[in-house]
């Protein structure tokens, strides 16, 4: 009796810590399901870091190969290129023949992203050395600013004249076609041109209001042309410009005169 007494002590002292190891795997894996249960919750809800916290516990309590590949899903759906490529590395080995064409493109990929935010990486540069003191120079006069250039007075009186010219000249025109009307009303036109003693005085003002007109067009145009002139070389030389009017036979003459 002593001795079956021993030997069910024996086996009882031998089963109790297998049957408490089997009741710890149990837990385990029932902790695992539920970490993998509210991971999957997590990740459809786009808290990916909270996924990967949930199913990196779950994984250390039952390590199942596709708690891997779930947290490399995780990864890279936030962006964690270098973690993504190394857990699909360690998925590798456990994947299905029928997925390693897919996982090796999906690793591909990632290695082409992580070359690109290498690429991208900022390198802070080298503080540069520190400069020499340099001696305080006197501070420079400052240049004399340039005069604006204004018109002086020698074009603005002869465009002046220019205008009043051709004012001038613009109504002796119209006069003179005036009277160029009346000559036509009076003469008769065939083989010769036959006009009355009356269409004298007509044709007589026609004359003189031509001749005025085209002088006074020429004198604006002479006027403008001098101004022009004594504007543009007043402008990029110095000069001394005089306008000078003197009297002659029959009217006057205008002068223009510069010195360099």
């Amino acid at each position: 009796m002593r001795w079956f007494t021993a030997v069910v002590a024996a086996f009882l002292m031998i089963s109790a810590p297998g049957t408490a190891h089997a009741q710890s795997a149990v837990d385990d894996d029932t902790k695992a399901r539920l970490l993998f249960d509210n991971g999957a919750v997590l990740y459809e809800e786009g808290r990916y870091e909270d996924a990967i916290a949930a199913w990196e516990r779950a994984y250390a309590l039952s390590p199942r190969p596709l708690l891997i590949f779930n947290i490399a899903n995780a990864h890279e759906r936030a962006g964690h290129w270098y973690e993504a490529h190394e857990a699909l590395n360690r998925y590798r080995a456990f994947a299905p023949i029928d997925e390693r064409p897919i996982l090796e493109r999906r690793i591909r990929n990632l290695e082409n992203r992580i070359a690109e935010e290498e690429r991208r990486r900022v390198v802070t540069p080298a503080s540069p050395p520190p400069e020499e003191p340099v001696a305080e120079r006197e501070p420079a006069s400052p240049a004399p600013k340039a005069r604006p250039w204004r018109m002086g007075p020698v074009p603005i009186s002869l465009y002046a004249v220019g205008g009043a010219s051709a004012i001038v000249g613009t109504v002796f025109a119209f006069q003179a076609q005036a009277a160029r009307k009346e000559v036509a009303s009076m003469c008769t036109t065939g083989d010769a041109v036959y006009c009355p003693v009356e269409a004298q005085q007509s044709l007589k003002k026609d004359r003189v209001s031509s001749w005025l007109a085209d002088g006074g067009f020429g004198l604006a145009i002479g006027c403008v042309v001098a101004g022009t002139t004594v504007a543009v070389i007043s402008k990029h030389k110095a000069n001394r410009t005089t306008l000078s009017v003197s009297p002659v036979l029959g009217g006057a003459r205008l002068g223009v005169s510069s010195r360099f």
